[in-house]
């Protein structure tokens, strides 16, 4: 991942994606250890600022979506030290960050709930993946069974009609995928985030799609 100021362009119009990776600092801890990271409509909220000019702050609707007043679409995902955001005019978008943690039960329930071959676990990739379709559709975990993601290749693929899917593995943050109601150009930024969660202007970066 590697990245060179430029500057803030608005949202023009569909198919553009705007994806902002955020690496926190100095997050406070949960009773476990775990990092508490800021409110998704904080952080959204500073994306649309910092990417599209506007002060306006999203909702969700009745399919916990967000979304502002005029159409524009957000997506949020965390994983401990780092947030990704998402921005699309283009209809409901949905974005998941997973670290390279080892998570052996939650990946053996997966791999079943996908229909891995053999028994086998899903990947962290494919954890992300279905996050992400979640996020950007009517499913939920009950509904999931129904889904059969999409053989890894780079670039997006088509899921059903009315979804697409986007994939890859980042250095530093781990997996990370888009889902979409079509392909669009997906421009990446990346933030970092102070301890009172106010995030830095934003660097444009490249990220090559790895499975």
């Amino acid at each position: 991942m590697s990245g060179a100021a430029t500057t803030h362009d608005p949202l023009r119009c569909a198919p553009t994606i705007e994806c902002l990776l955020i690496r926190h600092e100095g997050l406070p801890r949960g009773s476990r250890g775990e990092r508490i990271p800021p409110g998704g409509r904080h952080l959204l909220t500073q994306a649309a600022r910092l990417l599209a000019g506007r002060h306006d702050v999203p909702a969700r609707d009745e399919h916990k979506r967000w979304r502002w007043d005029d159409g524009l679409n957000g997506s949020l995902s965390h994983c401990g030290a780092w947030s990704l955001t998402a921005l699309c005019a283009g209809g409901p978008i949905g974005v998941d960050v997973q670290d390279h943690r080892n998570r052996p039960g939650a990946l053996a329930w997966l791999g079943g709930l996908v229909h891995e071959p053999d028994g086998a676990p899903a990947s962290i990739r494919q954890f992300a993946e279905s996050e992400a379709i979640i996020k950007a559709t009517r499913l939920t975990k009950e509904t999931f069974s129904q889904v059969r993601l999409p053989r890894w290749r780079p670039g997006w693929r088509r899921l059903d009609d009315s979804t697409w899917l986007w994939s890859s593995d980042c250095s530093g943050a781990g997996a990370i995928a888009v889902a979409a109601t079509r392909p669009a150009t997906i421009r990446w930024w990346v933030s970092r985030s102070s301890r009172g969660g106010r995030l830095a202007s934003p660097v444009r970066t490249r990220i090559q799609p790895k499975g």
